[in-house]
């Protein structure tokens, strides 16, 4: 190793806390160990203190690599994601120190908290992970460790690609993540991780019953493991499955429920996003005074809780609570702004849904040629998201009839149903 490149462990010598000597010095160099073992011998690290003779203390326990990789593993990543996107990618497939189980669930947990401000980042930062977990080496980790971790990377990417509609690949994730995780050590939790990213797929694609068989699944493992947030979760989810298919009243009932639950277990995040949707089912079912007490009630928690994304949405439903109750220029408005947060969002086709919303309200204000340029968007969309026959023949109805001034809110609402019928089928 050349004095370059080699790390900084003359710095432990000297009593200094150096966490890249550390890291590469227990990820096997060993040149560094010899050099560290010829100054002060194999296991005497007291003079060191702190969290330096912590870490030293264990280079000849058979934990060491494990204990060391979960501690440096965020370090990592933060190291990692200063690069451009390219060099990120050219790292991960080449050096070793980012090829470990904890260094991919760091760049999951990075990848989740990036669905509420960056869908797209969050795809990234899933495809950094899944592609370390398929690096890892099988004599280093064993069997079962690398095949639960790549499947569990391969749920995370699945989540991230469902948020910017990606279904079809979401859906090739999950069937990856069910054969490894199958073959690994079947740890339930994981498998229910994963029925209940399979019910949030199939109550896209409008398969209710193979919604509602995953989301119970996971509902019943969750609840034998005493993950009781996580039960809350699932009966969320499974309301807005039967909003997929038109029954808010029922949707109402779940989330009712489910809200009842969380708020026992005081999930404040999980209340926000429930009450959310209860909201979107209130509207559904046009019962717009209790939307509007729900709105005002659930402000305190809207402050506290939502992510960006989470704002955009709700700036979406305040300007269908706007266009439901007359006030047709604030709610153009409101469309407008949501609109453009999707797009940012990298969700276009909730993007598009929104666009026909305001289409509505353009039409209702007399607004013919905003109704038309909103029409000439939508079918690129469709187009470039794959939505098929049926959603594309509704948008070119739509935008003839725009073109020609003759646009009615049922040919708009036309499409928007197609979207909605065709939107994660994965078949066709």
């Amino acid at each position: 190793m050349s004095d370059r490149n080699k790390p900084p462990v003359r710095e432990l010598l000297a009593g200094k806390k150096s966490q890249e000597g550390i890291a590469h010095l227990l990820r096997g160099c060993g040149e560094c160990r010899r050099e560290l073992s010829n100054a002060i011998g194999p296991s005497d690290y007291s003079g060191f203190g702190g969290a330096t003779s912590a870490l030293l203390a264990r280079l000849d326990g058979a934990s060491a690599r494990a204990d060391i990789e979960r501690e440096i593993a965020p370090v990592l990543v933060s190291r990692l994601l200063r690069h451009p996107r390219g060099r990120q990618l050219t790292l991960v497939r080449n050096s070793w120190q980012y090829q470990s189980p904890p260094l991919v669930e760091s760049l999951e947990e990075a990848s989740r908290r990036s669905l509420g401000t960056d869908p797209a980042e969050a795809v990234h930062l899933a495809e950094l992970a899944t592609e370390a977990a398929d690096r890892l080496s099988e004599d280093d980790y064993g069997q079962a460790l690398l095949l639960d971790t790549r499947g569990r990377a391969r749920i995370t990417l699945a989540l991230s690609l469902r948020r910017t509609s990606a279904y079809r690949e979401a859906e090739l994730a999950l069937t990856e993540a069910r054969e490894l995780l199958k073959s690994g050590t079947n740890d339930p939790v994981d498998l229910a991780r994963l029925c209940e990213e399979a019910g949030e797929l199939y109550s896209h694609s409008k398969q209710l019953g193979r919604a509602r068989e995953s989301f119970r699944e996971a509902a019943r493992v969750y609840l034998s493991q005493g993950h009781y947030s996580a039960v809350g979760r699932v009966l969320h989810r499974l309301a807005r499955a039967w909003s997929e298919v038109d029954e808010p009243n029922r949707e109402a009932r779940v989330l009712t429920r489910s809200l009842d639950l969380t708020d026992a277990l005081d999930d404040g995040r999980l209340a926000f996003a429930i009450a959310h949707n209860l909201l979107e089912s209130l509207l559904e079912t046009g019962q717009k005074g209790r939307a509007l007490e729900l709105i005002r009630a659930a402000m305190p928690a809207y402050e506290l809780f939502a992510t960006p994304v989470d704002r955009v949405i709700v700036r979406w439903t305040e300007a269908r609570v706007l266009a439901a109750s007359g006030k047709l220029r604030d709610a153009g408005q409101a469309f407008r702004s949501a609109r453009d947060g999707l797009l940012r969002m990298g969700m276009t086709v909730e993007a598009a849904l929104c666009s026909l919303d305001a289409a509505i309200t353009h039409l209702r204000l007399g607004e013919l040629g905003e109704v038309k340029r909103i029409a000439e968007g939508i079918v690129p969309t469709l187009e470039a998201r794959n939505l098929g026959r049926e959603a594309l023949a509704a948008a070119g109805l739509f935008l003839r009839a725009a073109q020609e001034e003759v646009a009615t809110a049922q040919t708009i609402q036309a499409v928007a149903r197609a979207i909605r019928s065709r939107r994660g089928q994965l078949n066709d």
